[in-house]
């Protein structure tokens, strides 16, 4: 069995050597600049091409003395090549065993973009990968998913806010100091160095949040709504407003962002929204978290009732149908019924937890997970 090499898509270097982190992290990092770099790419490449053409419209070249045979004209390339190739090697400084080797530069940091900063706040959201922002008080993050955290480390010095579950989380995976890490509760407006900040559940991931700013100003509060990565629902729409329609020296708790109470009609307006649109084409229509959630458990509970409820078994192959029944060793009904079936369920460090504890839970089955997802499990409290 011949050993895979795997490499990033984007910049083709060798990932075989990385863990699974640290290759998702810089897939993330090559996907986040190949955009930019492409459109530059395409203005040097056209600037290129115009001054081509216009060099090919003023440039009379010179004609090549060419000896009367063609063994001569070859004779002389080759003479004219080696001379230029002398010439190039004698230009080079001379080698020096005691010259002391030139340390490596390190890695310069990007340029924090306007997106990562919030309006009229020193804060910046998921710009970890940065570096110390000067202004900074505030980073926040939003989730715990590496395309998010990526360059929070244990040396990071700056103060972390984010839920309680992506705080344990911080701690626990990337050894950060908790005395950096502040945990701000659930659907509750927190002051942060005089900003209010709510955070509300984004159902994406445990402890992934969508953070409410709001700033007071001299022309009066400035609300901004940050999303982070978010399955979007209408009972977000409906908790943000609630939110904002309290007045600022008002407490928000928990009850006022949860209640069952009508959405107020008239709401104070939302001046900026940072919204994740990796799903936004009409194109992406996707049912409601529970029911597919819901339906994966009840196929799973058929698969482990009656295993011939897989397609093909006793059958011939066909090609054209899931090659999930490839994996069990035969396509007897009778044999195979009386197998054990082993349900496999593929996640991030976190993420997919509804979904195994459903299908656990239909199946009355035990989940059994490595030592360092138990460890991951155990933040979520």
């Amino acid at each position: 069995m011949t050993d895979t090499c795997i490499t990033c898509p984007i910049c083709q270097v060798h990932l075989s050597g990385m863990g699974a982190e640290q290759a998702e992290l810089h897939v993330n990092g090559c996907l986040d600049v190949s955009v930019l770099a492409e459109k530059k790419h395409k203005r040097r490449e056209a600037a290129k091409s115009a001054a081509t053409q216009q060099t090919a419209k003023t440039e009379k070249l010179e004609p090549l003395a060419i000896s009367t045979t063609a063994l001569e004209m070859l004779r002389e390339i080759e003479h004219k090549s080696f001379d230029i190739c002398v010439a190039h090697e004698a230009s080079k400084p001379a080698y020096n065993k005691h010259t002391p080797e030139v340390a490596p530069q390190p890695r310069s940091v990007r340029p924090l973009p306007d997106y990562k900063r919030m309006p009229f706040t020193t804060f910046t959201v998921d710009a970890f990968k940065y570096g110390i922002v000067e202004f900074c008080t505030a980073y926040f993050l939003t989730h715990f998913h590496s395309d998010h955290y990526g360059g929070l480390t244990r040396s990071f010095s700056g103060h972390v806010y984010c839920s309680r579950i992506t705080a344990n989380c911080v701690v626990q995976k990337l050894g950060v100091s908790h005395e950096l890490v502040h945990a701000l509760p659930m659907n509750t407006r927190c002051n942060v160095h005089g900003v209010h900040v709510t955070f509300i559940d984004a159902n994406h991931c445990p402890g992934a949040v969508i953070i409410v700013f709001e700033v007071p100003s001299e022309q009066g509060l400035v609300r901004s709504v940050h999303t982070g990565d978010f399955r979007a629902s209408r009972e977000h729409v409906e908790q943000i407003l609630r939110i904002v329609a309290i007045d600022t020296q008002k407490a928000v708790l928990p009850e006022h962002v949860m209640c069952a109470q009508a959405t107020p009609c008239v709401s104070p307006t939302i001046d900026y929204v940072y919204l994740d649109t990796t799903y936004l084409q009409p194109s992406y229509v996707f049912p409601p978290q529970t029911d597919v959630v819901r339906a994966v458990a009840s196929f799973c509970t058929k698969v482990n009732t009656d295993a011939s409820f897989l397609p093909n078994f006793g059958h011939k192959p066909n090609p054209r149908i899931s090659p999930i029944t490839r994996w069990f060793p035969s396509r007897n009904p009778q044999s195979v019924r009386k197998r054990r079936v082993l349900f496999v369920v593929g996640s991030y460090t976190i993420g997919k937890e509804r979904l195994f504890i459903e299908i656990a839970q239909h199946l009355g089955a035990r989940i059994y997970v490595s030592p360092a997802k138990r460890r991951m499990l155990e933040c979520l409290g």
